[in-house]
């Protein structure tokens, strides 16, 4: 017989069953704070509701709040009274909505009746001349002119609005040829004239004052278009809208703020624009090819200058003020009158192809340009010197290319790298001997022909080679290069044939686009003051790079699929360079979330990279701090590493060194991390390994989603304890 007590026993049991395995359940609970979003099954928002009246949880859009599996309610006699009279109502409102949206014809007008009791007319038919657009059509007002209306309408010479109209649409009076004037009423209420409203019109004026928004290609094509007036409602006026036409004079008024892409492009007659003091952009191609225009005052709050803005333009001097911050490329290309450009000091680059093919006769640099772009002066050909301030430090491809009267060019010592041609039939390279031909502290060129198996030493403190500097010296054999370059430019050795090595000090950070081991295939022609076309190189056969582990020279090698042979430093490894395996980490359990640092003697100033199995780790997957050096990976970046033994080596200006890192399989369990080894290789140093233990980041309770195994467990034991209990008991019952 089972007593009281027994079964007290065995429901505490139970109970106590019952609510672990609540505890420990699989679902996942999301508590939210009072105002704080909470994820639903399908991932979208749910905020909770703080009014009085209920604190419902209501999902963000309507049609997610319906209830569809609900039971429909209960029908009465008096819901479905209400039913039909809600039905009859509506039946009601939509004959009213579609009397309101009426379709009509007015005497020369087809029009329809919009929401709001007006009328847009939606085509014209009369026989044309001087159209005078009535007030109102069946006692409403006239407010729109609807799309294509008037379109390609041959016959109108003259419209006048009536003052309700308030809007143009798309296309109104599109391609009217002959439509010469359009009259708009002092107390026009007109505010928006659409997209290509009176394109490729024959109107020689318009005031638009009351207008806040010109759509795009508005006028555009308005060839005898001399005169517009823009009020200080405007606040968009959108691309191309005055191109192509006849407009001799401008004035922006202040309301607004940006001028769009190419909104007075080809305004061949275009002799005068005043800009306001808002103006913060000009847009690409704003002014191209405005032939006419000899100058512009660009005010003191423009920010940016787009791409092509004066393209070709007529403009005689031009003052960029202190507030630009950007020229977008071909800003000012072909300005033929061009002769005088002052920049102001918050422009950092010249950008590509900016001020060339003008008539420049001097240049004035700003105190923070770093670099000057691609072409950025090419082709002035009334250049004749030019003066580079301290604070640049860079020339692209073709900078004063075909400057063919600069002669005297002054280079400071701290320029280090010059792209290819940069100085290319200028009379300052005509005049140089041939050989070597430095600018500045680069190697710029050789000059001439090259004798066979010519071995060149470039001059101690050479900072750069430029780009192109050999191209086609299919006799250099050898070349040295000091420590004290830093970089080597696009194409610099290519086509040099007979160079089947080369050594890279550690010193070189940037290597350009094939630079090394490379040539022109035997179908193509290299043309030596000519750009090489993308698809006309080849790799060179058994082309070797020899330099530091760890390097450019190294990383360029593995990108381009060259042979490369690691060489030793000159610069001694300071004594005791080794990994601290007393705080290393060398194993890693994929999806623990636990780090893998890494710490080295090494001090963090000479820290160059790390690499992993011999492949440089982008700097995105670790971090660094002092002492001397910590290196942490992350584990997002080690989580992408197979299963298995890898090789970690850092690498410093002097030195490298290696440890081994063993990643394990998810769920892995490891007593301790065991010895971290380094194998440290330098110039002057024994290699050696320096063994230690490190503590181990061992799996000391469970990870997210290893619950399941753990109730099972739990459960299972209480059940083996709830029947042993039960046996117990029973067996003392029966005593």
């Amino acid at each position: 017989m089972v007593t009281k007590f027994e079964k007290r026993a065995v429901a505490w049991l139970l109970t106590a069953m019952m609510c672990l395995s609540v505890i420990f359940s699989g679902s996942t609970v999301a508590y939210a704070e009072d105002n704080g979003p909470v994820e639903t099954a399908k991932g979208e928002a749910v905020k909770k509701n703080t009014d009085a009246e209920g604190g419902e949880i209501q999902t963000g859009t309507e049609d997610e709040t319906k209830i569809s599996d609900a039971e429909p309610p209960e029908v009465t006699e008096g819901s479905q009274e209400k039913k039909e009279d809600d039905e009859e109502k509506t039946e009601t409102e939509k004959d009213a909505k579609a009397v309101e949206q009426a379709e009509g014809t007015f005497g020369d007008y087809e029009y329809q009746v919009l929401d709001g009791g007006t009328v847009e007319i939606t085509k014209y038919s009369g026989a044309g001349g001087q159209v005078e657009i009535p007030d109102t059509i069946d006692g409403k007002s006239i407010s729109s002119i609807g799309q294509s209306a008037f379109g390609s309408n041959q016959d109108v010479t003259q419209v006048e609005l009536p003052a309700t109209v308030t809007e143009l649409q798309y296309m109104s009076f599109y391609k009217c040829n002959n439509l010469e004037k359009v009259i708009i009423p002092a107390d026009s209420q007109l505010k928006k004239i659409g997209g290509s409203a009176f394109f490729g019109c024959a109107l020689t004026e318009i005031d638009c004052s009351s207008v806040q928004e010109i759509g795009n290609s508005a006028f555009r094509g308005c060839d005898e278009l001399t005169s517009v007036t823009l009020g200080d409602k405007l606040t968009s006026l959108e691309g191309w809208a005055f191109e192509r036409t006849g407009l001799l004079t401008i004035q922006i008024p202040q309301s607004l703020s940006v001028i769009e892409s190419g909104v007075f492009r080809n305004c061949g007659n275009l002799k005068e624009v005043i800009l306001p003091d808002s103006t913060v952009s000009i847009g690409d191609y704003a002014f191209e090819y405005c032939r006419s225009l000899k100058g512009i005052t660009l005010p003191s709050s423009l920010v940016s200058i787009g791409e092509g803005a004066f393209y070709f333009s007529g403009l005689e001097k031009i003052e960029i003020p202190e507030s630009v911050t950007s020229i977008g490329d071909y800003g000012f290309w072909g300005c033929q009158n061009l002769s005088s450009v002052t920049v102001g000091n918050k422009l950092a680059y010249i950008s590509d192809f900016a001020f060339g093919y003008c008539n420049l006769t001097a240049v004035t640099f700003g105190d923070n340009i770093k670099k000057i772009g691609e072409s950025a002066y090419a082709l002035n050909v009334n250049l004749s010197e030019i003066d580079i301030p301290k604070n640049i430090t860079e020339m692209e491809y073709g900078a004063f290319r075909n400057c063919t009267a600069l002669s005297k060019v002054n280079i400071p010592d701290t320029l280090d790298k010059i792209g290819g041609f940069a100085l290319y039939e200028t009379a300052w390279y005509n005049s140089q001997a041939d050989g070597i031909v430095y600018a500045g502290n680069v190697l710029y060129d050789y000059k001439g022909d090259m004798p066979s198996d010519t071995v060149i030493e470039a001059k101690n403190g050479t900072l750069g080679i430029a780009g192109y500097a050999f191209y086609g010296d299919k006799n250099l054999k050898e070349i040295k290069i000091p420590e004290t370059v830093t970089n080597i430019g696009d194409f610099a050795f290519h086509d040099c044939v007979s160079m089947t090595s080369i050594v890279i000090p550690d010193s070189v950070t940037e290597i350009g686009e094939k630079a090394l081991g490379y040539k022109t295939k035997e179908a193509a022609q290299a043309v030596r003051n000519a750009r090489v076309a993308g698809d006309s190189s080849e790799k060179m056969s058994d082309f070797t790079i020899y330099g530091a582990s760890g390097s450019a020279a190294q990383t360029y090698a593995r990108e381009n699929s060259f042979s490369f042979v690691a060489q030793e430093t000159d610069n001694p490894a300071p004594e005791g360079l080794r990994i601290v395996p007393e705080v290393t980490d060398n194993t890693y359990i994929i999806g623990s979330g636990d780090g893998v640092t890494i710490t080295c003697t090494g001090d963090l100033k000479d820290f160059v990279n790390v690499m992993m199995d011999g492949q440089v780790v982008d700097k995105s997957n670790y971090t660094l701090r002092e002492g001397s050096t910590i290196l942490t990976f992350t584990t997002k970046y080690l989580d992408t590493l197979s299963v298995g033994k890898h090789r970690v080596t850092l690498n410093y200006t002097y030195a490298s060194v290696d440890t081994e890192l063993t990643v394990l399989a998810k769920g892995s369990n490891t007593g301790t991390n065991g010895t971290a080894g380094s194998n440290t290789t330098g110039k002057g140093t024994a290699n050696g390994t320096a063994n230690g233990t490190n503590g181990s980041k061992a799996l000391v309770s469970p990870k997210t989603g290893d619950q399941a195994s753990i109730i099972l467990w739990v459960l299972a034991a209480m059940f083996a304890a709830g029947i042993g209990v039960t046996v117990i008991l029973r067996k003392r019952s029966a005593q």
